[in-house]
């Protein structure tokens, strides 16, 4: 298993699928209209010999955008980048309001300890 980040696959996922895109690591308090946001979460890990040897990584991405965005091409292109980087195929939600367009994709990894 690579010994790199899920936050730095999660960056690299978004940045091929939305380029030039600001995506940032729990929270963004910023004036930016069109960013992204992830968070992650360990939800479980598994054990031999007393010590974690595979953890599991939750991990949730919102992208905001202007309201009348054609997000289609988009969305399908978060979901393949995702799993690209190792990411079970995320699941989606739309979150949005009558002003901000809000997609939320949940996917997991498995990562070594």
């Amino acid at each position: 298993m690579s010994t790199e980040s899920a936050a730095a696959k999660v960056i690299r996922a978004i940045n091929s699928a939305i380029p030039d895109i600001p995506v940032f690591n729990g929270v963004y308090t910023g004036d930016l209209l069109r960013y992204a946001v992830f968070t992650e979460t360990i939800p479980r890990a598994y054990f031999a010999d007393d010590k974690a040897e595979e953890v599991v990584v939750s991990v949730r991405v919102h992208f905001f955008t202007d309201i009348h965005e054609n997000t289609t091409q988009l969305k399908r292109a978060v979901r393949k980048a995702l799993e690209n980087e190792g990411f079970n195929y995320p699941t989606q939600e739309d979150a949005s309001d009558e002003d901000t367009q809000h997609i939320v994709w949940d996917t997991e990894i498995s990562m070594g300890a």
